[in-house]
């Protein structure tokens, strides 16, 4: 009897310490909040637009991927965090943020250049998210945000 109490409790102790070192799933589900604001909802042609990216990840993420759409002909100016890849011609660009630790909140900011021949009118900036945890994966959709190009009023001298 006393062998096999001391069995049960060392197989015990053995599935406590297996336990510990399997992931579990969180009691929270996997994601991110993801927002965007834009310093102008009107633009001029040959202009600027400053985009701000705030994120906050779950505890459980270990990996991001943020993934912004531009008007296509947009051009990007350097920006803070640099992405990770920046297709020109699709207007496409992407940022991950890894960390076994779990993926911290943070801000990105970049800029946008209005080119001189874009057509006037109004225009998109559209985004995704996907997150990883060791055990799942997610993904979602940025808001749309909406600008207008116009063009720079006339001057006329005289």
């Amino acid at each position: 009897m006393k062998k096999q109490i001391l069995t049960s409790t060392t197989i015990l102790i053995i599935l406590l310490s297996i336990a510990s070192i399997i992931p579990v799933a969180s009691a929270s589900p996997l994601k991110v909040e993801v927002s965007r604001t834009i310093d102008k909802t009107t633009v001029k042609l040959g202009e600027t637009l400053t985009i701000t990216l705030t994120y906050t990840p779950s505890e459980d993420v270990i990996g991001l991927i943020i993934t912004e759409r531009l008007p296509l002909g947009f051009k990007l100016i350097p920006v803070s965090p640099e992405p990770n890849m920046y297709d020109e011609a699709e207007g496409i660009v992407k940022w991950l943020f890894r960390g076994m630790a779990g993926v911290k909140p943070g801000t990105i900011t970049y800029k946008v250049l209005v080119p001189e021949d874009t057509e006037l009118g109004t225009y998109r900036i559209e985004g995704t998210w996907a997150v990883a945890s060791l055990t799942e994966t997610a993904e979602g959709m940025i808001k749309a945000s909406r600008f207008e190009v116009k063009k720079a009023p006339s001057t006329i001298t005289v």
